[in-house]
């Protein structure tokens, strides 16, 4: 989890027309993923990195990004991952309400 927390908040991907897609999605996928199992993010590691301790501040700079998120961009990157696009659809459309109760 550390890794993928290290991965949104220090990795400038680009793709798509005008390279106007910054994010791999499946990183955000993964992320809400882990929140929802109750998984911990090494604090220690996540300090030596980022040189941020805090768990706290941690999720203050994750949720700067989520807010930038464009839902379309998102569904675009994990759509091909699933067979059901409706579920996609939806997830996409909530995913910044759906990760702020595990992050705010």
């Amino acid at each position: 989890m550390a890794s993928k927390i290290i991965t949104i908040l220090n990795i400038t991907f680009r793709k798509g027309e005008g390279n106007k897609i910054t994010f791999k999605g499946r990183d955000y996928y993964d992320l809400l993923w882990f929140l929802q199992k109750g998984i911990n993010p090494d604090i220690k590691r996540l300090g030596e990195v980022l040189g941020i301790s805090r768990k706290k501040d941690i999720y203050k700079q994750l949720s700067r990004k989520i807010k930038k998120i464009n839902p379309d961009y998102l569904k675009e990157d994990i759509l091909p991952l699933f067979e059901d696009r409706r579920f996609i659809e939806k997830y996409c459309q909530n995913y910044k309400e759906m990760i702020k109760k595990y992050i705010s």
